[in-house]
C-alpha cells in the first residue's frame, strides 16, 4: 500500500536516533508489502489503536506514529501526519520527571511515600480518605461527580470536551502536545515503577483532562476540597484521587485507596 506525509514529517525524523529510525523503517516496510484491506491487520503486530477524528496511532517500540487514510484517484493511502518518540521524548526527559529528579522520586524522598510519610496515606489518614471524608466522595457530594453535576461532564460542557475544544485537544493544540512542544510543563503522569503513562491538561473551573501516551483523553479530575482531584474515567466513572503531595505534584490512589502512580 502506498504511504504519503504532512510537510511537517521529515522534519520530525532528525531527532531519531538509529534504533528509532530501524523502528519506522519495519513499519513502513509493513505498509507497502500490505494492501489496503490488510494493513490494519498487518500493522497490528506493532500495535495500531484508532483514535479520534478518523486518526490512527502505531506503538513500534518507544515509537508512536500517527496516520490517517486519504484516497487518490480511488487509490486509498496511508497519510504519515506525526511521529513522536516515547521513552527519549521531553515526557521523561522533563526536569518534572522522577526519573532524573531525586526530589519528585518517593523511593528516594521519602516526604512523598505513603509508606512512610502517613499523612499522604488515606487508609491512615481519614480526612484524605474517600469512603471517610464525604466530601471528597462524589457518590455523597454530588457536586464533584459529573453525571450529577453537568458542568463537569463533558458531553454536557462542550468547553471540556476535546472533540469540541480545540484548545483543549493535543491533537489539534500543539502547545499542549508533548510530542510536538518540547517545553509542555505537564503535570506528567507516572506509575511506580516510574514509567510515564501520560499527561494532563487544565480544563476550565477546576477541571483537568487526562491523555495517555497516545494523546487519546483517559479519563478527568474535579478539584476538591483538599486542593486534589476526584478521578473520572471516560464513562464518567469515579476511578480515584490525587491527593497533593505537598511540593506541587500529587500522589494517585484508585477509589480502593491502592497507591497507584504520581504525578508530577
Amino acid at each position: 500500500m502506498k504511504y504519503m506525509v504532512v510537510p511537517e514529517f521529515p522534519k520530525r525524523l532528525g531527532a531519531l536516533p538509529p534504533a528509532q529510525i530501524a523502528q519506522l523503517t519495519r513499519v513502513l516496510q509493513t505498509i507497502q508489502s500490505a494492501s489496503a484491506e490488510s494493513v490494519l491487520s498487518d500493522l497490528s503486530q506493532f500495535g495500531v489503536q484508532s483514535l479520534e477524528n478518523d486518526l490512527y496511532v502505531v506503538s513500534a517500540g518507544s515509537l508512536r506514529i500517527f496516520f490517517s487514510f486519504g484516497e487518490d484517484q480511488n487509490n486509498r493511502y496511508i497519510l504519515l501526519v506525526d511521529i513522536a518518540s516515547f521513552g527519549s521524548s521531553s515526557m521523561t526527559a522533563n526536569r518534572r520527571s522522577p526519573q532524573s529528579n531525586p526530589r519528585l522520586n518517593p523511593t528516594i524522598n521519602s516526604r512523598i511515600n505513603p509508606y512512610v510519610n502517613s499523612r499522604l496515606n488515606p487508609l491512615v489518614n481519614g480526612r484524605i480518605n474517600p469512603l471517610v471524608n464525604g466530601r471528597l466522595n462524589p457518590l455523597v457530594n454530588g457536586g464533584l461527580n459529573p453525571l450529577v453535576n453537568g458542568r463537569l461532564n463533558p458531553l454536557v460542557n462542550g468547553k471540556i470536551n476535546p472533540l469540541v475544544n480545540g484548545r483543549v485537544n493535543p491533537l489539534v493544540n500543539a502547545k499542549i502536545n508533548p510530542s510536538l512542544n518540547g517545553k509542555y510543563p505537564g503535570p506528567y503522569m507516572y506509575d511506580l515503577g516510574l514509567r510515564n503513562t501520560g499527561f494532563i491538561v487544565s480544563g476550565i473551573d477546576g477541571v483537568i483532562l487526562l491523555f495517555n501516551e497516545s494523546l487519546s483523553r483517559i479519563g478527568l479530575g474535579v478539584k476538591n476540597a483538599i486542593d486534589g482531584y476526584t478521578l473520572f474515567d471516560t464513562n464518567n466513572q469515579w476511578i480515584g484521587q490525587l491527593v497533593p503531595d505537598g511540593q506541587g505534584g500529587y500522589l494517585q490512589y484508585d477509589k480502593s485507596n491502592r497507591w497507584v502512580g504520581i504525578v508530577a
